[in-house]
């Protein structure tokens, strides 16, 4: 299966959306909102979120069907503008155990390396997503913390790991 990734811009919004509400159906512990928040989301408030110079929304591709995303937001503000943080990572069912989020993955650490700013790279994982937590350790995340109780999903409480990647040869 040939996938193709790309970088959402808002003309990708519909793409987007209907992925983003898969993904809030079909792994509701992945994410800090619902998918009931988004679904009433308009079709400007999707499309801003496509437009942001610190923030790009990485869509992989079959068939002009998306399948997955991730999206990352490097920070702004001078004392952290070398910090950049992944959120998002999802692939749609269907579709996984073909190393399309790995993918992904290696194109955001490809382009956040070639920002001369970014030294370090962030994410949270549930600790119930076992192959999500294996999938960035392989691409050489790092476990810095537990937050306990951090995600309350159907009155359940979930830790969170904490994980981070660095650019060794930027320091």
């Amino acid at each position: 299966m040939e996938t193709k990734i790309i970088i959402a811009g808002p003309e990708h919004w519909q793409e987007y959306k209907t992925i983003r509400l898969k993904a809030l159906k079909a792994d509701p512990i992945a994410f800090g909102v619902t998918y009931e928040q988004d679904v009433l989301l308009s079709e400007e408030e999707w499309k801003e979120r496509l437009f942001n110079p610190f923030s790009q929304t990485y869509l992989a591709m079959a068939n002009d069907k998306p399948v997955a995303l991730a999206t990352v937001r490097r920070e702004k503000a001078k004392n952290v503008e070398h910090l950049a943080t992944i959120n998002s990572v999802f692939t749609d069912p269907e579709f996984r155990q073909h190393g399309i989020s790995s993918k992904i993955l290696k194109n955001i650490l490809d382009d956040l390396h070639a920002n001369d700013k970014t030294v370090k790279v962030r994410l949270s994982v549930n600790v119930a997503q076992e192959s999500a937590r294996k999938m960035y350790e392989k691409s050489g995340f790092f476990k810095v913390a537990i937050l306990p109780k951090e995600m309350k999903v159907n009155e359940k409480y979930y830790d969170q790991i904490e994980m981070a990647y660095i650019f060794k040869d930027k320091l």
